[in-house]
Formats: C-alpha cells, structure tokens, sequence
C-alpha cells in the first residue's frame, strides 16, 4: 500500500464534493456529470489500496476502472467545454 494515494484521494473527493456543492449553490449543472466521474475514479483509486485477498486481482481491477473513469471524465469536460464555448461565443470585458 502506497501511504500517500489515501490521502490524495481522500482531499480530491473533498474538493470534489466542494464543487458539486458548489455547482448546486450556483445553480449551473454542466460539470455535474464530470465531477461525479471523476469522483468514481477516485473512490476506485482509493480502493486499490485496502487489502485484498491473496492472489487476487481485485487492486489491478480498481486501478483499471479508476483510469478509465478518470479518462471518461475527462472526456466529458472536454465535451462540455467544447459545447459550452461554440453555444455562447466570447464576448469582449467592457
């Protein structure tokens, strides 16, 4: 067990509770989607580390779904970034 991946995850599930709070205060639920994926990878991350049965396979599998939802959820910002920048074009800071 590496004694430091608890921690972070443990601090980005944190801020990442902060800004579905935060999101839900604002009332703008467009990262809604990516923050809970990315929270999902973090929860399967933070997995890996408790202590499994011997010779099972169970750590590489949390380690696989973390990466994949982290890349899914990152995916899904870039979407919503994408989306959010061609639905509302730039406008100059008077």
């Amino acid at each position: 067990m590496v004694p430091f991946i608890p921690y972070i995850a443990g601090f980005g599930l944190l801020a990442i509770a902060v800004g579905i709070a935060f999101s839900f205060i604002k009332q703008k639920f467009a990262f809604v989607p990516t923050l809970i994926l990315l929270a999902l990878g973090l929860v399967f991350i933070w997995l890996s580390q408790m202590p499994q049965p011997a010779g099972s396979w169970n750590d590489l599998m949390y380690v696989l779904f973390g990466l994949f939802f982290f890349f899914v959820g990152f995916v899904v910002g870039l979407i919503t970034l994408l989306i959010k920048a061609l639905k509302k074009p730039t406008e100059q800071i008077k």
